[in-house]
C-alpha cells in the first residue's frame, strides 16, 4: 500500500499517470493474491478500504 501511495503522489517515478494501474500483491510462491489500485490510495491510515484481495484458487 505504501508503494502505491508513493507512486500516486509522484514520490516514485514522477510524471506517470497511474489512473488504471495496480500494485500486485504476491505470495512467497509468486502467485498473485491481491492488488492495490494506485490511483485510489488514501493519504491517511484508512488504506485498507481500497485494497482488493483476490480469492485464492
Amino acid at each position: 500500500m505504501a508503494l502505491a501511495d508513493q507512486l500516486r503522489r509522484g514520490e516514485k517515478m514522477p510524471g506517470w499517470k497511474w489512473g488504471s494501474w495496480f500494485v500486485a500483491i504476491m505470495d512467497q510462491h509468486g502467485r498473485k493474491i491481491g492488488e492495490v489500485p494506485i490511483a485510489d490510495t488514501l493519504e491517511d491510515d484508512d488504506w485498507l478500504a481500497v485494497a482488493h484481495l483476490l480469492p485464492l484458487d
